[in-house]
């Protein structure tokens, strides 16, 4: 469906744009979008509210080539100088209810960042922005670079990212009295994407080793740096055949958020499954029909007890769409 046709409240920004707007990473572009903006929230931690709704505990979706960054353990998702886009191709939001479609995550909102295939990328491409800010006692420095080729039917992507960035400057509350936020206070960017494709097959890569320089002092009497280490994998499939397409996909996740790198850190693996058949039955008329199973394996430290537990939650889903379209 294109935008036009989409039943929401849909928002395309593209790499022109991007480009033009001078735009260093996700949050700087999503600052365009009507309806979108940023907050601290605990531990100096940046999140995302939508339409004065503050979407930071898992009601906003995030997903970068079609896996999924939101952490498992609350949901949330981290911004500030966090995932990069001097690789992407475009930026798809939806504003409004997700979930039928996408999952619980997606209650206020739907972001999807789309990099670049190796052809588009064709050689070796980079980006490097250097700066400071008044007050902070370290500058802006990060750097992304990008190679990707297509040789017949394969097509191969490799990107990293890398640098460091002030979060900002003045006063912040804490429970042992105001602190002045832009002394140390920073974000920590390392990203690595990786993309293959070989016909109708997909694979995809991610590493994520964010972190962020925690100076509120809520949860530990110093600066510290809290991590967010998090690796995903992707597979999936396109088979066509007349009017049927059968897309069977897998995914697999491991995440440690809101990590101070200690023995109390938790940590999740989320695997999942499914398949999505669609018939087209006319130019103006599809059915489509898939199903869905996730399986979360929680590793739990808990504090009060001084013992490390596992729990296994499983779902299952179901969907069914009928769609129509009237002649232009």
């Amino acid at each position: 469906m294109s935008a036009r046709e989409t039943p929401g409240v849909v928002t395309v920004i593209r790499r022109e744009e991007l480009r033009a707007l001078g735009a260093r990473d996700l949050l700087e572009a999503l600052r365009m979008v009507p309806g979108l903006d940023f907050g601290s929230d605990t531990n100096g931690v940046v999140g995302l509210g939508v339409r004065s709704s503050w979407g930071h505990d898992g009601k906003v979706l995030l997903l970068v080539d079609g896996l999924e960054m939101n952490e498992p353990l609350y949901g949330t998702l981290q911004f500030g100088l966090h995932y990069p886009i001097g690789n992407v191709d475009r930026i798809e939001i939806i504003r409004g209810p997700g979930s039928v479609r996408y999952g619980g995550y997606a209650e206020l909102a739907v972001i999807h960042v789309i990099t670049r295939k190796g052809a588009e990328v064709d050689g070796v491409s980079g980006d490097l922005w250097l700066g400071s800010m008044s007050g902070a006692d370290s500058g802006r420095l990060q750097g992304q670079v990008a190679f990707g080729k297509a040789w017949g039917a394969q097509d191969l992507a490799v990107s990293y990212a890398r640098g460091q960035a002030p979060v900002g400057t003045g006063a912040f509350g804490t429970p042992g009295g105001e602190v002045d936020f832009g002394q140390r206070a920073r974000n920590l960017q390392d990203f690595l994407s990786l993309s293959y494709g070989l016909g109708a097959f997909k694979a995809r890569y991610l590493r994520d080793a964010f972190q962020v320089g925690d100076d509120t002092r809520e949860f530990k009497p110093t600066f510290a740096w809290m991590a967010f280490p998090s690796e995903f994998l992707g597979l999936e499939y396109t088979w066509t055949s007349g009017a049927w397409t059968l897309a069977p996909r897998a995914s697999l996740n491991h995440q440690s958020p809101w990590n101070y790198t200690d023995s109390r850190t938790d940590r999740n693996t989320r695997g999942v499954v499914g398949l999505t058949a669609t018939w087209a039955a006319r130019a103006n008329l599809s059915l489509s029909v898939g199903a869905e199973a996730t399986q979360d394996n929680a590793n739990i430290f808990w504090s009060a007890r001084g013992v490390r537990e596992t729990y296994i939650y499983e779902y299952r889903a179901a969907l069914a769409q009928l769609q129509w379209s009237t002649p232009a």
